[in-house]
């Protein structure tokens, strides 16, 4: 979402240059929402949660789908030969517990049913 040119730790005011469009569509969230405050006094607000991982969901593209296939490889073939490196760390949240947040705010995450 930074762009290349960014600082390895960012600041908290720091440039957003992102090169992807996943990182251009997060900027436009923000500055819509900065609009919003700014323009009409409306309190816009994203939640950014970290990868998310489901027991019943196959992986679906995303940087915890080792996680996942490490669960339905054990399941299937009893190992799994992980490409990430020992001592990597990758921040991950349960789907359930993302929906249990999430209801408070909007219902179920998404409108999906991560449980069927």
């Amino acid at each position: 979402m930074f762009g290349p040119h960014s600082p390895r730790t960012a600041p908290q005011v720091t440039p957003l240059n992102p090169t992807t469009t996943y990182g251009m569509t997060k900027v436009t969230g923000e500055v819509m929402a900065l609009n919003y405050w700014k323009q009409y006094g409306v309190d816009a607000r994203g939640i950014r949660y970290p990868g998310l991982v489901s027991w019943k969901s196959p992986a679906g593209g995303g940087t915890t789908d080792y996680a996942v296939e490490i669960f339905h490889s054990a399941l299937s073939e009893g190992h799994y030969e992980c490409f990430v490196a020992p001592g990597t760390q990758l921040p991950m949240m349960y789907i359930d517990d993302a929906n249990l947040g999430h209801s408070g705010v909007n219902g179920r995450l998404s409108g999906i049913d991560w449980t069927s």
